[in-house]
């Protein structure tokens, strides 16, 4: 389950509230036996530090803390410094890591608007964005144009492992091109 912390016990000692970092974050419950670990339904992925007490009736009542933040990206126009900045490819939802193509035309970022982040590419002015990967992962970022400008190096997190992957910039079947443990970050193109 990775990191666990803020531990609950159930008002009749069957189970183990925490939060743990499995799939982002989460209230967690395992038996007290051990077995049996699960979400919580119904909790956001923001959900940690659970408290739970036993109510009239049978009934118990979680209480937990909920962060929110939203990672945008913005465009600030260095030629005009009195102009504020404008979001980039606006979403309702959280996106990050842009990196500007060679030719200064495109950018590439990664994006949680369909619910998974994923790679994403638009214009420079970000314009027209084009979802490039549908893995599913829980992680996917890191985004590297290759010099041709034909291709973008990714790093993603299924399960345990990070590796870096490759997906053409104008869509595709991404490739995974390492197999192995310890990638920590995005790589780079060499030129």
């Amino acid at each position: 389950l990775g990191f666990v912390e803020w531990p609950a016990w159930t008002p009749d000692g069957s189970h183990i509230l925490f939060n743990a970092h499995r799939g982002g974050a989460g209230i967690w419950q395992v038996e007290r036996s051990g077995l049996h670990v699960r979400p919580i339904l119904g909790v956001p992925a923001t959900g940690w530090q659970p408290a739970i007490a036993k109510r009239p009736g049978g009934y118990s009542s979680l209480v937990f803390t909920s962060t929110s933040a939203e990672t945008k990206i913005w465009r600030f126009r260095t030629e005009r410094p009195d102009e504020a900045p404008s979001e980039l490819a606006p979403s309702s939802r959280n996106q990050g890591c842009p990196r500007y193509s060679d030719d200064g035309k495109r950018v590439a970022f990664h994006s949680d608007r369909t619910g998974y982040q994923e790679i994403w590419v638009a214009n420079a002015d970000g314009s027209q964005p084009l979802q490039l990967t549908n893995l599913r992962h829980p992680i996917t970022e890191a985004p590297d144009w290759s010099p041709s400008g034909e291709q973008i190096a990714f790093v993603s997190q299924d399960r345990a492992n990070r590796q870096i992957f490759v997906v053409s910039a104008s869509g595709g079947p991404a490739a995974a091109i390492t197999d192995e443990q310890g990638i920590q970050s995005g790589g780079g193109w060499s030129r």
